[in-house]
């Protein structure tokens, strides 16, 4: 495991406006997008030097995964769901969960197209789940990082998927409406592996998040190890119980005096140490040393 500190704090509206944070987050994600596309310690060095550069800056075939229906043949079926030519785009995903599908904001490096054109040298890509905050919606990444930008500068494809805006990425005890857990781990990777000319593999899929998404990658990736590979959290809730009347968080699961033991269960600090078996599962943590949620 990697954890990052630095002396940053939470705006009062967005963090994500703080063009200093702006940086940070653009360094956690190329922190990302490094450990997607090579080994963890094959980039240790690599994220260092980024880590320092961008402080000054505003601005294969291994064996697929197959638990939980998600992994998929590497001979995908994008041939059967044309795609529209642009870098970024707004998908809607089906889901069990709502009559209405759940939209998503995906980024595509611009070889992307480039290899589809050329039969002889089809390209398949690595993927990276992005998840926004409290309050928030799918294209809040967008609107600050340029995520085409990084798709193709990493060669992977980015997704960024609506998470309610309090979902804390759980399924919920008692909203069937939010079940997030298993819109993300199962309905949306199997959409997207299945839509996408993506690599399948656990190794190559890879989930990030800040605040509330900080909660969720964690959270997904240790109860899913068998379909990401790499979780980092960003300012990351890891422990809800010290914010039993916030962020509608027992709107979700119950309030704390009813039903404690949720309140325990799907706070990642329990999932950590139920995950002592775990193998092959990469984590990192960043957190600013100013930040509420350093306490927990």
């Amino acid at each position: 495991m990697t954890l990052l500190l630095h002396p940053k704090t939470r705006s009062k509206q967005r963090r994500l406006t703080n063009p200093t944070n702006n940086a940070i987050l653009k360094t956690l994600i190329i922190f990302t997008l490094t450990l997607t596309v090579w080994s963890f310690y094959q980039s240790t060095n690599l994220i260092h030097h980024l880590a320092f550069n961008s402080a000054n800056d505003d601005k294969t075939t291994t064996t697929p995964c197959t638990n939980e229906n998600v992994g998929v043949s590497s001979n995908n079926n994008s041939n059967n769901h044309p795609i529209p030519k642009a870098q970024l785009q707004t998908i809607y995903i089906p889901t069990n969960m709502k009559s209405e599908p759940i939209p998503a904001t995906i980024a595509l490096p611009s070889s992307y197209y480039e290899s589809s054109n050329n039969n002889n040298n089809t390209s398949y890509y690595p993927t990276l789940y992005l998840l926004h905050g409290a309050t928030d919606d799918h294209s809040t990444w967008s609107k600050h990082i340029n995520l085409p930008s990084l798709a193709t500068k990493y060669n992977l494809i980015i997704i960024c998927p609506d998470g309610g805006k309090t979902s804390w990425y759980f399924d919920s005890p008692l909203d069937t409406t939010y079940q997030y857990e298993t819109f993300v781990s199962q309905e949306l990777v199997t959409h997207i592996d299945t839509t996408y000319r993506t690599l399948p593999q656990v190794s190559k899929r890879a989930i990030m998040g800040n605040s509330m998404g900080g909660h969720g990658a964690f959270f997904l990736a240790l109860r899913h190890p068998s379909v990401f590979g790499t979780a980092v959290s960003i300012s990351g809730g890891v422990d809800l119980r010290p914010f039993s009347t916030q962020w509608s968080i027992s709107k979700r699961i119950g309030t704390i005096q009813q039903h404690p033991q949720r309140w325990e269960e799907l706070s990642v600090v329990t999932q950590v140490y139920n995950s002592t078996k775990i193998k092959n599962l990469h984590l990192a943590i960043d957190c600013g040393t100013n930040d509420f949620f350093i306490q927990v």
